[in-house]
């Protein structure tokens, strides 16, 4: 509700940081925070609670096939050594 309101220009997001108490940036990041992620995925996700560092990991990870010469390992380096 409240992205949607920023959407639509009703509310300004200084105005929910002053109400809510919080920094500007982190309302900013908020807002922001499902920008490039999968709407499918999303879709899956969103009646779960999810900690808003693993949505920015699960921004970094690519949608393609995996690379079978690093073998599973080198997927498993990839995809949480380096994100997250």
């Amino acid at each position: 509700m409240i992205l949607r309101a920023v959407q639509q220009g009703k509310v300004k997001p200084e105005r929910i940081a002053a109400a809510l108490n919080a920094p500007l940036s982190h309302v900013q990041s908020s807002l922001t925070l499902l920008d490039g992620i999968n709407p499918e995925a999303v879709d899956l996700l969103k009646d779960k609670l999810i900690a808003p560092k693993a949505i920015r990991c699960l921004k970094k990870v690519s949608g393609g096939p995996p690379d079978r010469n690093r073998g599973i390992d080198g997927q498993r380096q990839q995809l949480y050594g380096r994100l997250c």
